[in-house]
C-alpha cells in the first residue's frame, strides 16, 4: 500500500527550475544532524552504528542527481496513510499521504522512512536483517528502486530520528531505534 501510494505521490511535477544547492540535500543535512546530535544526547549508539549512518549518509549525498529526484513526502511512515474514503482521482491506490514535507531527493528517500521504525519487529526478531532485508526487496520490486538504497536510507534515517527523539524528549523510542540499528548492522 505504501509503494503503490508513493508511485502515485512521486507524479508531482518537479517546482520549475527548481535546485539543490551543494551540501543541502536530504543526506547531506542528515549527515550534519547526526554529526550535531550524537555527542549531544551522550553518544547513546556505538562508534559502529554511528559510523555505518555516516558512511551511508556521504554515499547517497554523493549519489544525488537532481534530474533523478523526485518530490519526496519526506515522512512515508504507515501513520501517515489515510484510507480515501471515496475513490477518487490521485488517489488510485485507495490511500493518500498526509502532512507532507516535499522535497527534491532520490525515491529511494522514502521507502527508507517506510522502514525506518519497526524496532519492535527488528529487536524481537531472530534475524532482523534478513527481515528488513525482506521489506526492502518487497519495496523495490514495487516501485524499482534498489533495494540497498532503501535499506541505506532506512539505516540513516533509524539512526537520525533516534538521536532527535532522544534530543527532544522521547528517549525510550530513541533508543529503541538505535538498539534496532545496532541489530542491523549484521
Amino acid at each position: 500500500m505504501l509503494a503503490a501510494t508513493l508511485r502515485e505521490a512521486w507524479r508531482v511535477p518537479h517546482p520549475p527550475g527548481a535546485t539543490v544547492p551543494p551540501g543541502e540535500d536530504k543526506a547531506g543535512t542528515l549527515h550534519e544532524l547526526i554529526v550535531q546530535l550524537y555527542p549531544e544526547t551522550g553518544e547513546p549508539c556505538s562508534p559502529a552504528v554511528l559510523g555505518r549512518a555516516l558512511d551511508y549518509a556521504r554515499r547517497r549525498a554523493d549519489a544525488f542527481d537532481v534530474t533523478g529526484s523526485v518530490v519526496c513526502h519526506g515522512d512515508a511512515h504507515p501513520d501517515n496513510a489515510l484510507a480515501v474514503l471515496t475513490p477518487r482521482a490521485g488517489a488510485e491506490s485507495g490511500y493518500v499521504f498526509v502532512d507532507p514535507d516535499g522535497f527534491l531527493c532520490d525515491p529511494g528517500y522514502d521507502l527508507g522512512v517506510a522502514v525506518r521504525g519497526w524496532e519492535s519487529e527488528l529487536l524481537a526478531a531472530a534475524d532482523p536483517v534478513a527481515l528488513l532485508r525482506g521489506w526492502c526487496a518487497r519495496l523495490a520490486t514495487a516501485t524499482g528502486v534498489d533495494p540497498q538504497v532503501i535499506w541505506e536510507w532506512g539505516f540513516i534515517e533509524r539512526v537520525s530520528s533516534g538521536l532527535y527523539m532522544i534530543r527532544h524528549g522521547q528517549p525510550e523510542s530513541g533508543r529503541a531505534y538505535l538498539a534496532s540499528a545496532e541489530r542491523l548492522l549484521g
